[in-house]
């Protein structure tokens, strides 16, 4: 979900600017420094998801999946899923679910360059600062792709599992009412500057 916020509200700053190209000046610094964390955030975000040594990382999960044994209530939902009349969409055995994390391995590495350079602007620039080493910068398209990698790989997963997917929309954190706003203050400061140099 915040890769979804923080992506979402980058693409809503960057429509906010005017047709002529001139921002907000109302809380330009702001934005800019926002725009700036979204970004960092982004990073540090996906670098935890596809680093195999994070707890909460995809490819672990996969692992864990894939070769360790099954607990009991992960068994009892395989078993529950098979009963289902519709189960054609569930997992309902570990067999399937090591054929789909095969699946999940193949898209994982097809966006492999991606995360790497991803991971590598991570570790020199916003984790660590370190001038000798130089990686190009990530695009808002590359997190936003990387972005919805996560959200297919988990969908795949949490569908598989509990038969209904999950919706990575950003209605209650988005920073739109905060650029409504600022537009407003912008054009009315404009309109005021206006007028003084009228009178």
């Amino acid at each position: 979900m915040d890769l979804e916020i923080c992506t979402s509200n980058v693409k809503s700053i960057i429509a906010s600017t005017n047709t002529s190209g001139e921002k907000i000046k109302v809380i330009d610094n702001f934005i800019e420094h926002y725009a700036y964390l979204t970004y960092s955030y982004n990073s540090i975000c996906i670098y935890k998801l596809f680093h195999i040594n994070e707890k909460r990382s995809f490819l672990k999960l996969l692992n864990k999946l894939e070769h360790n044994q099954y607990d009991i209530e992960l068994l009892n939902l395989l078993h529950k899923n098979n009963l289902e009349e519709e189960s054609e969409n569930l997992f309902t055995s570990k067999s399937q679910i090591i054929d789909t994390v095969k699946r999940l391995r193949i898209l994982i590495g097809e966006k492999e360059e991606l995360i790497i350079k991803i991971k590598n602007r991570r570790n020199t620039f916003y984790a660590h600062s370190d001038p000798e080493k130089k990686f190009p910068p990530e695009t808002l398209g590359d997190l936003i792709e990387i972005k919805q990698l996560a959200v297919k790989l988990f969908q795949i997963l949490y569908g598989g599992l509990f038969g209904s997917h999950y919706m990575f929309e950003n209605y209650y954190w988005s920073v739109n009412p905060v650029l409504d706003t600022s537009i407003f203050m912008h054009d009315y400061y404009k309109n005021l500057e206006r007028t003084i140099e009228k009178s």
